[in-house]
């Protein structure tokens, strides 16, 4: 089996997503090949989100000795890195062969290729001056990124000018950023309407900047493409999607993942290649270069050959119910996420959840203790990891979670213990995602995928992250409070125990709920109080006698443990009151405990030969940040069980 790594910036990039496309469809058709893929930013990162630099530390996973190769879609990077420096961060993967994809990484072993535009740009320019009878044309370009491609297509477009004898002009070089807020900023700062516009003709360095070109000058009255012609570069959704459609140059870029794929697989297999490949890319001629015409649908285009194509819309709602069924997704995994407390907890929810995201399996591997990494600091990986968890969709056993099932192992080795699964080992593609929160790094994600939405991957995988993490804290401070109880011997077993019922009594749960809550808060999670009681015990004690009274009160014991979870914590406070906390718990499911009470209170009464059936009414109040007082709490869940007390004698009588 060959595993190769693939580096890419983030999942969310349509040009990085639609590269890794072409990676995984070349893969495919190969038995031999595992696809390990992790976004891991840029080291020591300061885009984004806070703690973004963070990601770098799966570069550390990915230098596991069971890597064979690796590839690198490298144009993000540049974006924040030159390419001396990026050339110096990768430098620990000289000892493999590493394909660089669009830019040259200058390290031993590794090879790139590249997309060559001039040829393109001369298309363009020509089509521009024949079809158009336009020879005023400006470049907007992308010099603040300081990118290798921002240059080369800069002189592409210089070169262009000189082969038909255009004049270059220093002026009409507008500076920009890939972005289209930052074109939009320039324009309305350097232009008030068309008759300030000394071009008749606008090309931009991706289809990004295009867009934000092209709906600045409209707002300002600009007609395009009649005032002015507007064509981008990469052919992106964007192109599409903005009207007039935009006029731009077709990269291949899934080709251009494939390629780099094919001539990974050749060097793995012994071929030698040279150490540059190159492909060229095309124009396609839309809307806002006046070659389709308005009324036309948005796929309709011209290729170089000056063909023209129109395919029918894509069905709108299809794209609707993809885009709503995906948002559904996210919202029942934040939903099922939400309540867990402890990773046993957090792990009994996972497996129900792979299938819906398309995940074949997913490990969690943490590291002995948590790693405090600054910014500015170098990631070390460390010699032993342990295998918590994993869980794989066609196991149809339910793996729990226990001390006993870790597996050690020395991630420098092995990604994954080698002993441990036959199907991590299989062909496919593979995410490796750092598990962090803040500052603090606590090991990785590794699952198995089978689709390719890797923009959802990563919505999916960080909520993830965040839940274990955070369970992984509060399992974390639970079993510390534990330990400390029994060093100190705060309570005997006795003290804290009902007699009858065998769950904690008053002094009990007073002590211990109020721990559940204060941990609870710590990690910034909610929840809710319930004060219980119980309806009709006196009824009984005089009808039955007491000591089917006390058989009443045992059962209600035992429903209340069967409604509530593990995790929550449940007493006896006197006779016939009861109490429970459970961090996690929405306000939407109350009705839900409502109804399993009373499917359970009738259960149980069969079940223990009672010649009643037991009912139990409930006040629930909530707790956060501002009010985790529990003698509180208890006063207030108190007055609304009264109230729906009142409402059960009012719905009796």
């Amino acid at each position: 089996m060959k595993n190769i790594a693939v580096l890419v910036y983030d999942l969310t990039i349509e040009y990085n997503v639609t590269v890794l496309n072409g990676i995984i469809s070349y893969f495919e058709k190969k038995n031999d090949v595992k696809l390990i893929v992790s976004p891991v930013n840029v080291p020591y990162a300061s885009t984004g989100g806070s703690y973004d630099y963070q990601y770098w530390s799966a570069v550390e996973i990915l230098r596991s000795k069971c890597i064979d190769a690796a590839i690198i879609i490298t144009n993000s990077f540049c974006h924040y890195l030159s390419g001396k420096e990026l050339s110096a961060f990768l430098q620990p993967f000289s000892s493999r062969p590493l394909f660089s994809i669009a830019q040259p990484i200058n390290i031993k072993n590794s090879k790139y290729n590249y997309v060559s535009c001039e040829r393109a740009y001369e298309q363009i320019v020509e089509h521009l001056i024949t079809k158009h009878n336009k020879r005023k044309i400006a470049f907007f370009s992308a010099e603040l990124t300081r990118s290798v491609d921002a240059e080369q297509r800069l002189e592409a477009y210089k070169k262009a000018l000189n082969k038909f004898n255009l004049e270059f002009h220093e002026e009409w070089v507008l500076p920009g950023d890939f972005t289209p807020g930052t074109a939009g900023e320039y324009i309305k700062s350097h232009f008030k309407g068309k008759e300030d516009i000394p071009f008749d003709a606008l090309l931009c360095a991706n289809d990004y900047t295009a867009s934000g070109a092209l709906v600045t000058f409209k707002s300002m009255g600009v007609k395009i493409p009649d005032d002015l012609i507007i064509i981008g570069f990469d052919d992106a959704e964007v192109a599409v999607t903005t009207f007039p459609t935009i006029s731009t140059v077709n990269q291949h870029v899934p080709e251009t993942g494939a390629n780099a794929a094919e001539n990974v697989y050749k060097i793995l297999s012994g071929e030698k290649l040279p150490d540059a490949v190159e492909t060229h890319c095309v124009p396609v001629f839309r809307q806002s270069c006046g070659c389709v015409k308005l009324e036309y649908g948005k796929n309709s285009y011209v290729d170089e050959n000056g063909c023209f194509h129109e395919y029918q819309n894509k069905d709108t709602y299809s794209l609707f119910s993809q885009n709503q069924g995906n948002l559904t997704t996210i919202y029942h995994l934040l939903n099922t996420m939400d309540s867990n407390n402890g990773l046993e907890d957090f792990f009994s929810t996972v497996k129900e959840n792979l299938d819906t995201v398309h995940i074949n399996s997913i490990a969690f591997c943490f590291y002995k203790e948590p790693i405090d990494l600054q910014r500015k600091e170098d990631f070390v990986l460390p010699d032993t990891a342990q295998l918590l968890y994993r869980v794989d969709t066609g196991d149809n056993s339910s793996p729990k979670f226990s001390q006993e099932n870790i597996v050690s192992f020395n991630p420098n080795e092995v990604i994954m213990p080698t002993e441990f699964s036959e199907n991590d080992r299989e062909n496919g593609t593979h995410i490796v995602l750092p598990i962090f929160l803040k500052n603090m790094n606590y090991g990785y994600m590794y699952c198995k995928t089978y689709g390719h939405n890797f923009t959802l991957y990563s919505i999916y995988l960080k909520i993830l992250t965040n839940s274990i993490v955070q369970a992984y804290e509060y399992s974390k401070a639970k079993t510390k409070n534990a330990e400390l109880a029994k060093t100190n011997q705060f309570l005997s077993f006795e003290s804290k125990t009902d007699e009858l019922t065998g769950i904690l009594n008053r002094r009990g749960f007073m002590t211990f709920a109020q721990q559940q809550i204060d941990m609870a808060v710590e990690i910034k999670k909610e929840g809710f109080v319930f004060f219980c009681d119980m309806d009709g015990l006196k009824k009984i004690n005089d009808t039955y006698g007491h000591k089917m009274g006390d058989l009443a009160i045992k059962t209600q014991a035992q429903v209340l443990k069967q409604a509530f979870r593990d995790s929550d914590v449940i007493g006896r406070l006197s006779g016939d009151e009861f109490a429970v906390v459970a961090p996690g718990f929405k306000e939407h499911k109350i009705s839900a405990i409502h109804e399993r009470l009373e499917t359970l209170n009738k259960a149980y009464s069969r079940k223990n030969d009672l010649p009643f059936d037991i009912s139990i009414s409930i006040g629930p109040v909530s707790f956060n940040s501002d009010n985790t007082n529990l003698k509180e709490l208890l006063v207030q869940a108190d007055k609304n069980l009264y109230e729906e007390k009142k409402i059960k004698h009012k719905r009796m009588s």
